[in-house]
């Protein structure tokens, strides 16, 4: 995991990323309040994130938990 205290994010590495050395312990299917976040109330597009920290950026799901 990674925690950035600026962006108020923490990045959550999934297990099936691609080239990366940040292994993660946390599984969201484990988790009773966690949930994705959405564009719209119809769920249909999922609300994307992205932090650059420099040389390595990260892109994804946002999730609330």
């Amino acid at each position: 995991m990674i925690y950035d205290t600026m962006a108020d994010m923490t990045v959550v590495v999934a297990d099936d990323a691609q080239g990366t050395s940040f292994p993660s312990n946390y599984d969201f299917s484990q988790s009773r309040t966690a949930r994705g976040l959405y564009t719209d109330a119809k769920q249909l597009k999922a609300d994307l994130g992205s932090l650059n920290l420099g040389r390595v950026a990260f892109t994804g799901q946002k999730y609330k938990d």
